[in-house]
């Protein structure tokens, strides 16, 4: 976190530039998994003038690891392709409209109570999080799929983040190397390249600002 604040006061700038208007204004950081989102946006909410809460969309993960392993499980097992690609996408592993609801509750009141998270450092659900927000405060949310509606109208600013395949899977393996193992990554990896790559080749020209993140310690504002 100090390497980013140091090294990125013109990014930062960028960002403030974009920002309009005061009050609770929400920021997403979207991007492939391993793209930094959850690094990025923890470091520029502690920059003067870009403070605010960061909300992790993986807290609304609707199964447990487990579980939705044991979900996906069973549909390959079915052999059946819809069910398949219902259990597989990332996009259905996640209960949107609880981070909608929790989303402007946190601008509108600066105050939300999570009760069962999804806790990346074990896997479970039962995850209970206050987070708040003063009145000018950002509202900064990671997450991938951030730039369909309806959850995009919601942001003021929307960030993609960009890194190739490689680095961000690599990444990736580094976070979760401790619940998964080498057989279960490459197939995460798999499921990026069948849902999360062709997501953003649709849904990439909706964000307002690209950023390259390949060198976490270095972005580059794209556009």
């Amino acid at each position: 976190d100090v390497i980013i604040l140091f090294m990125n006061d013109l990014l930062a700038a960028d960002i403030k530039r974009r920002l309009r208007g005061t009050g609770r204004r929400v920021v997403f950081v979207c991007g492939l998994p391993g793209s930094g989102k959850s690094t990025f946006c923890v470091g520029y909410s502690r920059v003067p003038g870009l403070t605010g809460a960061v909300l992790h969309s993986d807290w609304y993960a609707k199964y447990a690891t487990a579980v939705r392993r044991a979900r996906i499980a069973a549909a390959l097992t079915s052999g059946e392709v819809t069910r398949i690609e219902a259990e597989e996408d990332p996009r259905n592993w996640y209960d949107w409209d609880a981070l909608i609801r929790d989303i402007e509750i946190l601008r509108d009141t600066g105050l939300v109570n999570i009760t069962d998270g999804w806790d990346q450092s074990t896997g479970n659900k039962g995850l209970k999080i206050e987070l708040t927000a003063g009145p000018n405060d950002l509202i900064w949310v990671d997450g991938i799929q951030l730039l369909n509606e309806p959850i995009v109208s919601l942001a003021e600013l929307v960030v993609l983040l960009n890194t190739t395949e490689a680095v961000a899977t690599e990444r990736g393996a580094d976070r979760d190397s401790h619940r998964s193992d080498a057989h279960y990554l490459a197939y995460k990896a798999g499921l990026a390249r069948k849902y999360e790559v062709p997501y953003f080749a649709k849904y990439s020209k909706v964000a307002d600002m690209v950023i390259d993140n390949s060198d976490i310690e270095n972005p580059n504002i794209v556009r």
